[in-house]
């Protein structure tokens, strides 16, 4: 990476951004998905709790992700379009 030129830097790294993008967006529809499926489960220990509050996390990682990667996608655009 460090020997492509500027231009090829910021394209390579909105195209890994663009992966990464699509994986968080993979990892909230499967952890809506799974979130749901569990929602009603009881933990042994812990009967008051359900365990979907435990398997919430996994979306909201995803949702966090993308936000993260627009913003970063957003800012490797502005600086393309200035090396260009």
């Amino acid at each position: 990476l460090l020997r492509l030129s500027a231009k090829k830097q910021i394209i390579a790294k909105l195209f890994i951004s663009l992966v990464i993008l699509i994986f968080s967006i993979a990892i909230l529809y499967y952890g809506i998905i799974i979130t749901n499926k569990f929602w009603n489960y009881q933990w042994i220990n812990l009967p008051r709790i359900k365990m979907g509050y435990t398997w919430l996390c996994v979306p909201l990682l995803g949702l966090a992700n993308i936000f993260y990667c627009i913003g970063n996608m957003y800012e490797l655009a502005k600086e393309l379009k200035a090396a260009a």
